[in-house]
């Protein structure tokens, strides 16, 4: 499930603190706040904590790449038959309140979810009993669907978990931060443009999805507080680390005519050009450093839900039927 609850902790007033390993130094620009964005581990199998790295995408427009490239990481969670586990969930921080906590595998020949799971939360989670991780894989290529639980975590930390798989137990790691790196449900989303087919506000493309979607006729900054919900997806499915953005965005268009008349949607493309790391103005506004991510405002312009890493089309329909 998507984190839905109010989160009323003080924003800082500062940007989030990047790791000298995703942003170079000398790509920001001090006189308007850009930020560039390097996907790397933080883009796929947790949020600074995760230790599986997925293969960059292709940039062939449709964000699944080639699963052959995918390669373990070093440090992963690797048994003899080649099976791993990775958390997908990004930008979890302490909080008593249940979060959304997923996790996908992968083998030797590519992405393997599938098979029934268990996990436990041997450290850092409230409750340290063994659950079911159920599949979520509707609308996802074929193994590359999603283990979702929800836990609570309610002190910072780097923790551990372990998946069992027919017969296979597979140790992860993942850090829970002080506070979430981007804005969080209860918070006032930012006024800001967003680029769109009148308006490119110098981003090109607008849309890397391949035809690109439709969800670039609005502009973010007149929807937010316009008294209408709001449905946000950041993603770039040409660069994306993961290669969930291009199908997640593909399930948004196939989802998105069912809401038209009661949400307005829109897509942010991660990044301003193709070629450096440089984003685009709502991602650095909502503090992103790391995709895919939606977002939902209610009609006054405050956010009260957001789901980050991957989902499926199940979670993508309740999401937006939350949103209204």
């Amino acid at each position: 499930m998507a984190e839905q609850h109010p989160d009323t902790r003080a924003r800082r007033s500062t940007p989030p603190e990047i790791d000298a390993g995703e942003i170079d130094a000398g790509e920001i620009d001090a006189g308007s706040r850009a930020r560039t964005f390097r996907l790397s581990r933080r883009g796929f199998f947790g949020l600074s904590g995760g230790l599986f790295i997925a293969a960059a995408c292709t940039s062939d427009g449709d964000g699944s790449g080639d699963a052959s490239t995918t390669l373990p990481s070093p440090g992963g969670t690797a048994n003899p038959e080649g099976l791993e586990a990775g958390v997908v969930s990004n930008d979890m921080y302490a909080t008593e309140r249940p979060q959304r906590f997923a996790f996908a595998l992968t083998d030797t020949a590519g992405f393997a979810s599938g098979p029934p799971a268990t996990i436990t939360f041997t450290t850092g989670a409230t409750d340290s009993e063994t659950i079911d991780a159920p599949l979520n894989s509707e609308g996802l290529p074929e193994g590359r669907g999603l283990y979702v639980v929800e836990a609570s975590f309610p002190e910072a930390g780097t923790f551990d978990a372990v998946i069992s798989v027919d017969g296979n137990d597979l140790p992860v790691v993942f850090q829970i931060l002080e506070e979430a790196e981007a804005l969080t449900p209860g918070e006032a989303a930012p006024v800001v443009p967003s680029a769109t087919v009148l308006d490119t506000r110098d981003v090109d493309p607008i849309c890397t999805l391949d035809p690109p979607c439709p969800f670039h006729e609005l502009d973010l900054a007149e929807v937010t507080g316009s008294g209408k919900p709001v449905a946000v997806c950041f993603s770039t499915p040409a660069r994306c680390q993961s290669r969930y953005c291009g199908p997640t965005l593909e399930l948004l268009v196939e989802l998105g005519p069912e809401f038209d008349d009661v949400v307005d949607i829109i897509h942010v493309e991660v990044f301003r050009d193709s070629t450096t790391n440089q984003v685009a103005e709502p991602v650095d506004a909502y503090s992103l450093i790391s995709e895919p991510w939606m977002y939902a405002l209610d009609g006054a312009g405050t956010i009260t839900n957001r789901m980050g890493g991957a989902w499926d089309r199940g979670e993508l329909r309740r999401f937006l039927e939350s949103t209204v």
